[in-house]
């Protein structure tokens, strides 16, 4: 299932999910999977916002600056240009797959 067909908190979810079950990631407490579930998840959320706000134009950045980065307002906007935009739903999903890849390579969440 890909960025537009679910809501984006579901999606980074997924992806969270998909890390903590890696090889690199089984050893560690349940406390330690909490904490590093709200890392990851933040993690993936920014590059998310990185890459979205990378691929906009001035008007898009506007919308996107009155917007608190938690509200499901961004998450709207986001999933909006995401659909709006040519190949950005497919740019933000190799940035994902690629961060996920790297964090569960090195076990190594990025701060």
């Amino acid at each position: 299932m890909n960025l537009l067909e679910k809501n984006i908190d579901e999606y980074i979810d997924g992806l969270v999910t998909q890390v903590l079950s890696s090889p690199a990631f089984n050893m560690v407490s349940l406390q330690q999977q909490e904490e590093m579930n709200n890392k990851l998840y933040n993690h993936f959320y920014q590059v998310i916002l990185d890459t979205t706000i990378d691929n906009l134009n001035e008007e898009q950045i506007s919308q996107l600056e009155a917007l608190d980065p938690e509200s499901p307002q961004m998450e709207e906007k986001i999933s909006l240009f995401a659909a709006q935009i040519p190949g950005l739903a497919q740019v933000l999903e190799q940035k994902l797959n690629e961060e996920v890849a790297k964090i569960k390579q090195t076990g190594q969440i990025p701060q």
